[in-house]
């Protein structure tokens, strides 16, 4: 076709290797067939399937064993029978959203497909699809928890809706014990602290609803625009509770809103708090060949959001065009505090700003600058309301991958938290190290956010690729001080263990069924080795108040902190 092309795909046929297929964007997109090699074309379906959101999905698979079958991943899988005349969707009953599909060489009927869903295998051709509901891949934006025993977990989904979900469950937490609240992207989700049968939820570009938990009704709460004026909604909008007031919640667009009565009346209570720079905001005048604009690609918006629980008058905001602002007076004057953050680049997008929970005038603020080619972790922290503020976090201090999320414990302020694109990482000294978790075998995956179950001091981590996991109990790493970290051996204190009841629940699902664990159900000795046990066995031994042995366990030899479950 005529310049100007966009995104395309070429593929030769595997049984036939003359036989090439390209498929073309550009003002007249197309597919094209090769026999001779590619030396000569011939245009072939022309229509809007080939055209399909071309930066998303421009991939061609042909049929191992048959030159004249075509697949190409769009919303749908599609299949050409005809050499790429005429195609037909084959992906009925799956999610949607398709990116890849293999077809296996010697078995042409069995397919693996890819999409937004997960998985998908067919042994027919693609007449019915089987989901692979045993891989724990889910990604996930963010992470809440409620106060019930046990408590839930809520969270939101990269187009897979918005979630909660056990945090221990009979037999194990498997995809049943998760219940669906409001659908598309998912991000924010949180249990209405001021009345349980409700929860707040939020697909993207700032569509929040509170959801009956019995109906499963989800009214439309989002703010609304003034007569003839647009709202700038992020993706990824932010929602924040507020800590002190059971009933007030917040959502941003360029101006910070605010409601006190669940979302049913909203506040205006900032100007805008971005750049408002009309260069980043052309994306409906751009998008290339096929123009393909939603609020993926808003810009100067609102990202992220904290109330202080010291003083609810006092929130901080931060943008993803790099300002971080904060407001004493509950929205009435706000100062942009981004000139007094030394070192930093402008521009760089506020991923994380949040509220100390100890001290009124500390708050923490991450960057993230990966879309600008810079992949090491910005994170700073100031203790004077934002008039002057400390790097700490930096690669040279061992933490690999741009941040997204800190967090200081509620409970033990010199004690942070750390997500980046790499993993999750620890500060027992309020910033000055760090050091990468890798307890239960914690993949390099990037950690979205963070939060501590304030009840059972668990950390409950939301990863973008491995779904949501549950460090139990931290009070032995609250307790790690100094002087315990001086010793050569020292056991730390944990929370006190329960003997519940035990109940029915879940069944026997084999291996095609994820089923998460449970904390555990004996008793929990963590200590602390300065170094790694070398020479001979290692065990512990469990006294009665006489000093009478009663149990003999095997311990872990490894340095750092170890947990053994009596």
């Amino acid at each position: 076709p005529p310049a100007p092309w966009g995104r395309l795909d070429v593929v030769m046929a595997p049984s036939a290797p003359d036989i090439v297929y390209a498929v073309i964007e550009g003002v007249k997109s197309s597919l094209y067939r090769s026999a001779d090699g590619g030396k000569t074309w011939e245009a072939r379906d022309a229509s809007q399937s080939m055209v399909w959101r071309p930066f998303y999905f421009s991939k061609l698979i042909v049929d191992p064993t048959n030159p004249e079958r075509v697949f190409k991943p769009n919303y749908f899988l599609i299949a050409s029978d005809d050499g790429g005349k005429s195609f037909s969707a084959i992906s009925n009953g799956t999610h949607g959203d398709h990116h890849d599909a293999w077809i296996n060489p010697t078995n042409p009927k069995h397919i693996i497909a890819g999409d937004d869903g997960g998985l998908w295998i067919s042994h027919d051709g693609g007449n019915k699809w089987w989901k692979s509901d045993n891989l724990p891949v889910s990604q996930f934006y963010h992470v809440s928890v409620d106060n019930k025993d046990p408590y839930q977990v809520y969270g939101g989904l990269q187009d897979n809706s918005s979630w909660a979900g056990d945090s221990a469950y009979p037999g194990g937490i498997t995809n049943s014990r998760w219940e669906n609240l409001f659908g598309g992207d998912g991000f924010w989700t949180f249990a209405d602290p001021a009345n349980a049968d409700f929860a707040y939820a939020e697909y993207q570009g700032g569509h929040i609803g509170r959801v009956n938990r019995h109906t499963l009704e989800g009214r439309n709460i989002q703010p609304q625009a003034n007569y003839k004026e647009k709202l700038r909604w992020n993706w990824n909008t932010p929602i924040a509770l507020s800590p002190t007031d059971p009933n007030t919640l917040y959502i941003g667009a360029q101006f910070l809103f605010l409601s006190r009565d669940h979302g049913q009346s909203w506040a205006r209570i900032s100007p805008d708090l971005t750049s408002n720079d009309p260069a980043k905001q052309k994306q409906e005048e751009s998008g290339g060949i096929t123009v393909d604009n939603s609020s993926a690609e808003m810009h100067t918006t609102i990202y992220s959001i904290s109330e202080s629980p010291r003083d609810p008058k006092q929130i901080w905001v931060g943008t993803d065009d790099g300002n971080v602002q904060l407001t004493r007076d509950g929205g009435e004057h706000w100062t942009n505090l981004t000139r007094n953050i030394k070192g930093l680049p402008a521009a760089s997008r506020v991923s994380w700003v949040e509220a100390s929970p100890s001290q009124a005038g500390t708050a923490y603020a991450v960057f993230d600058r990966h879309s600008f080619g810079d992949m090491t972790p910005w994170a700073y922290r100031t203790t004077d309301f934002g008039r002057s503020w400390t790097r700490i976090v930096s690669p040279q201090q061992g933490v690999r991958g741009y941040a997204h999320v800190i967090k200081e414990d509620p409970a033990a302020p010199n004690v942070l938290y750390l997500g980046t694109e790499f993993g999750l990482w620890f500060s027992v000294d309020a910033g000055a190290s760090w050091a990468g978790f890798k307890g239960s075998n914690f993949p390099a995956v990037a950690v979205r956010d963070i939060v501590v179950q304030p009840r059972d001091g668990d950390l409950v981590i939301a990863t973008h690729g491995r779904g949501i996991w549950v460090i139990d109990d931290l009070a032995p790493l609250r307790a790690l001080t100094p002087e315990a970290r001086a010793s050569e051996v020292a056991f730390l204190p944990v929370r006190p263990t329960q003997q519940r009841i035990s109940g029915s629940g879940g069944w026997a699902e084999g291996d095609a069924k994820f089923s998460g664990q449970n904390p555990p159900a004996g008793a929990v000795i963590s200590y602390y080795q300065k170094t790694r046990h070398v020479f001979g066995r290692l065990k512990l031994e469990i006294l009665d108040p006489a000093g009478k042995v009663i149990d003999t366990l095997p311990a872990s030899k490894r340095k750092g902190i170890n947990r053994v479950v009596w």
